[in-house]
């Protein structure tokens, strides 16, 4: 399987999504969120530009009195591409751009989006974290008028075992639902429950 098609397909279920945000953004506001209004943003309400970023997930969910929309971005097994802040930027701004299509003059102002990288590459991540470290100094006189864009760096390597754990578990309910719903578990109750689930994935491929 290739991984982030298939982390994509996982946190495109509500369920795993907001265990994520609960799981691994150690933020007190992520308490405010209303996950009860958790609505993905598919194909049919982003540009053709954004459609073709097949390993980007988009929600919305109620944050108190308005909309939070959740832009999730799952990169390659690099160590990042070091403009990713630059292209976060990017891809916020065609989200509005769309957006902006089925605004009104009584639609109020665009929501707020929160841009998240999940990273699951062996390597650490070392690209920058903020847009402004990837330009040159800027004087004082236009640092007014620059971009300003930053994102929230979800690192498997920076896991914490607890926190890497539970992302397994969810990672392996989903892969039994999904490909293996009549495996009664592995003989060894020693195994890695995702480790089981893919070799019990081999050898019925190899069975074929």
């Amino acid at each position: 399987m290739h991984e982030e098609a298939d982390y994509k397909k996982l946190f495109s279920q509500p369920q795993k999504f907001e265990e994520l945000l609960r799981g691994f953004l150690p933020e007190d506001w992520i308490l405010a969120l209303d996950f009860s209004t958790l609505e993905r943003i598919g194909a049919s309400y982003v540009a053709d530009d954004l459609r073709h970023r097949h390993d980007d997930v988009i929600w919305r969910v109620r944050f108190a009195a308005q909309w939070l929309y959740v832009y999730l971005l799952i990169p390659g097994q690099n160590s990042g591409d070091g403009f990713t802040a630059a292209w976060i930027t990017s891809y916020i701004g065609l989200l509005y751009q769309d957006l902006s299509r089925h605004q009104t003059p009584h639609s109020g102002p665009l929501p707020a989006v929160l841009p998240l990288v999940f990273y699951t590459g062996e390597t650490p991540w070392t690209a920058p974290l903020e847009r402004a470290e990837l330009q040159d100094p800027v004087p004082a006189e236009l640092q007014a008028y620059q971009p300003q864009q930053r994102y929230f760096l979800l690192d498997e390597n920076a896991f914490g075992e607890r926190s890497l754990t539970r992302l397994r578990k969810a990672f392996a309910g989903w892969i039994q639902q999904k490909f293996l719903p009549d495996w009664q578990g592995a003989d060894d109750q020693n195994i890695d429950e995702l480790e089981a689930l893919q070799k019990e994935l081999a050898k019925r491929a190899k069975q074929e």
